[in-house]
């Protein structure tokens, strides 16, 4: 009996099935944002065009699950990730980085707006402290010019 010769080849391998697509959400502070995935894999460069984390957290981990992957590592993925399903979004800061920016940042003052100097009320005081004591006991034009524009400030 002869066989049938004509069957496919078994070295020959099949073709790859097609990715799975889906979607999962994250959870980062205030922000919630859906992204895709493809076969339950999150590439860490579509975290970072969204959230821009790198930018502000450089050195930095991201965690999703117990996966922690570098911020700086745009070419890795976070895997097992299961379409439809809110994931929380953690960054946990390098303390190089960060020490750095509490270096360097200066701190707020309240009655001064940011990055300004001292305030008006601040220098006509300054102008008050400068006049004489004659001047102050007996309430020249000077002191009461300056005491009424520190006035208006307030």
């Amino acid at each position: 009996k002869q066989q049938n010769l004509t069957q496919e080849n078994p070295t020959e391998p099949s073709p790859p099935p097609p990715p799975v697509l889906g979607e999962v959400t994250l959870r980062w502070n205030h922000y919630k944002e859906t992204v895709p995935i493809e076969d339950g894999n999150l590439q860490n460069s579509v975290i970072d065009e969204i959230f821009a984390i790198g930018y502000a957290y450089k050195n930095s981990l991201i965690k999703i699950g117990s996966s922690t992957l570098p911020v700086s590592d745009l070419t890795a993925s976070f895997t097992g990730l299961v379409p439809g399903e809110t994931y929380l979004l953690e960054v946990i800061e390098d303390p190089v980085e960060h020490a750095a920016y509490l270096a360097r940042r200066k701190p707020l003052e309240f009655g001064k707006k940011q990055g300004e100097g001292r305030t008006a009320v601040d220098r006509l005081t300054d102008e008050l402290k400068k006049l004489s004591a004659d001047e102050l006991r007996e309430q020249s034009d000077r002191y009461k010019e300056l005491v009424e524009a520190r006035e208006r400030e307030e």
